[in-house]
């Protein structure tokens, strides 16, 4: 569902990245280290139709055993029923490591 061309932005790690496959790498470095993850979500609809919302807390474990709980804000720009661009904002004082 992510178009060929489309963008993704993580401002907090002032990074973005171009085209469907180097995201997909993305995303694999990041679940890589994880052996269990457990996401939870809430859609929101904006005035924009093309452009939705998503709220995510996340719980994860590494497999060195650490664990990690954040909050996420993400926004998507969909045109023609695909994902153009995608940006990520955590919330760094609500990471939290064990």
């Amino acid at each position: 569902i992510l178009d060929l061309e489309g963008m993704a932005s993580y401002p907090n790690e002032q990074v973005t990245i171009q085209g469907r496959e180097a995201i997909g790498e993305k995303f694999k470095s990041l679940l890589e280290p994880l052996i269990k993850v457990k996401y939870s979500t809430k859609i929101n609809e904006t005035k924009d139709p093309t452009v939705i919302t998503v709220k995510v807390k996340s719980e994860t474990v590494s497999f060195d055993g650490s664990k990690r709980q954040n909050i996420y804000l993400a926004t998507f720009k969909l045109k023609n029923g695909k994902i153009v661009e995608y940006t990520e904002y955590n919330n760094p004082s609500q990471s939290n490591h064990s």
